[in-house]
């Protein structure tokens, strides 16, 4: 199972930044995570609109959908339309977005609404977990056949929910909006660096990518808070970075942490955390 970041801007696109979007594919089936504003374009770096076989929404607000449009209408328009896309998404979170282009059908999507079981796209494993009281945000625990744990949370608030979510994942991708002072506004839907930071260590993750910084946010300062937690396997999602994600090591149920002093800013391979 691989993740590739096509983009990681919170609210609205930076210069050279899509807003939410990941590619997850096993072999030749691919997973489109939360199509932000400007996702397409990266995405078509890597493969064709008709190559998707189902897009994970984890809410409604168009930073983390607007580009579903864009895709579908790829897809329908093109040469060969494919069939139906599977999308999985909060209970009418898209109908605004959907009748918006008369030139997409309504039969070019297959609504799926987020259950309390896993769904199954290929050999992904697909659990839909509400975090947020009126399900109105969902987090995504995706598994492959081998073990391997990737989990999404999202734009979330730091709950219980979103620990058990991300519990023993192999990668964690959740938001860090505001990284040291989250506006009270914002209090209930979003984290600061260090919630961040204590997640990864009480979920005991392998490894940690912060996302959906807010365009005017510094993500170092949000790298080296989460650090200050004493869980130092994290990185920012750029653009391009591609991570394998693997089962757990041998050494389950101890805390991970990488060696100390290292922030990864590039799109080296990853740390997985020494176990101590």
């Amino acid at each position: 199972m691989e993740l590739t970041v096509l983009g990681g801007s919170g609210l609205w696109p930076r210069a050279g930044q899509a807003c939410s979007g990941y590619l997850l594919t096993h072999d030749d089936i691919r997973l489109l995570i939360d199509p932000g504003h400007g996702v397409l374009v990266e995405l078509l770096r890597h493969c064709n609109a008709t190559d998707i076989d189902a897009v994970l929404i984890s809410q409604g607000r168009p930073d983390h959908c607007a580009d579903l449009g864009a895709l579908l209408r790829a897809r329908v328009l093109g040469d060969d339309a494919p069939s139906a896309l599977p999308v999985v998404a909060p209970e009418n979170s898209l109908d605004a977005l959907l009748a918006l282009d008369p030139a997409v059908p309504s039969d070019a999507v297959d609504q799926i609404r987020p259950p309390g079981s896993k769904i199954n796209f290929g050999p992904f494993a697909v659990e839909a977990v509400a975090l947020s009281a009126d399900r109105s945000r969902f987090g995504f625990r995706i598994t492959d056949p081998a073990g391997a744990v990737f989990v999404y949370a999202g734009e979330s608030a730091d709950d219980a929910a979103r620990v058990r979510l991300a519990h023993e994942a192999g990668l964690l991708v959740v938001e860090a909006t505001y990284p040291d002072a989250i506006p009270a506004s914002q209090a209930r839907d979003h984290s600061d660096a260090r919630q961040i930071g204590d997640l990864a260590l009480e979920a005991d993750v392998d490894h940690c990518v912060i996302t959906h910084l807010h365009p005017t946010a510094d993500p170092i300062l949000a790298l080296s808070l989460i650090r200050r937690t004493g869980f130092d396997a994290v990185e920012y999602a750029l653009p391009g970075l591609v991570r394998e994600v693997l089962p757990r090591p041998a050494a389950t149920g101890l805390p991970r942490r990488a060696a100390p002093k290292v922030i990864t800013m590039t799109a080296s391979a990853p740390r997985r955390a020494a176990s101590q």
